[in-house]
């Protein structure tokens, strides 16, 4: 019987596994295609899997294909009626005003680090450049958010 724990977490939700039987590794693999690896990580200290709150309606679906394919039970708190309602930080504990569009437009978060930026920057770019069949529009776009959070960061 395979057997998932799911909790909420800090910024997103925890994934335990446990197998008697079914094989773990095919369950573990499932998760990783399931989940882009930029919304999820192993945390190997509590050895769960951590799912950012970004990648719910991915981990919720992973959870019902995994009921339905070997009968998995789920156990824990998150996913009880509802979705979880996300809540916006600024870093100090309290909800924040609004969100930033520059961050939205490279798919960061905002506690990204100036190397992130720059790598995100990067790789959208390789997509959203005119002679790769992208369009002027968006890369200026991906430019002005990356110049506007890097400013930002000091590191222009």
């Amino acid at each position: 019987m395979l057997t998932i724990k799911v909790g909420t977490t800090t910024g997103g939700y925890g994934v335990t596994v446990f197998s008697d039987g079914y094989d773990f590794h095919a369950a573990i693999a499932s998760l990783k295609v399931a989940i882009p690896r930029w919304f999820r990580t192993f945390d190997g200290h509590r050895r769960e899997w951590v799912v950012a709150d970004e990648a719910e309606a991915e981990l919720r679906e992973w959870v019902r294909e995994m009921r339905e394919s070997c009968g998995a039970k789920v156990v824990g708190d998150a996913f009880q009626d509802e979705p979880r309602q996300r809540r916006k930080s600024n870093g100090r504990g309290r909800p924040r005003k609004g969100t930033d569009e520059s961050y939205e437009v490279l798919h960061l978060r905002e506690t990204a680090p100036v190397g992130l930026v720059r790598a995100a920057r990067k790789v959208l770019a390789r997509e959203a450049h005119p002679d790769a069949g992208g369009s002027e529009e968006s890369m200026k776009r991906i430019n002005a958010a990356a110049d506007a959070i890097l400013s930002r960061l000091g590191a222009a």
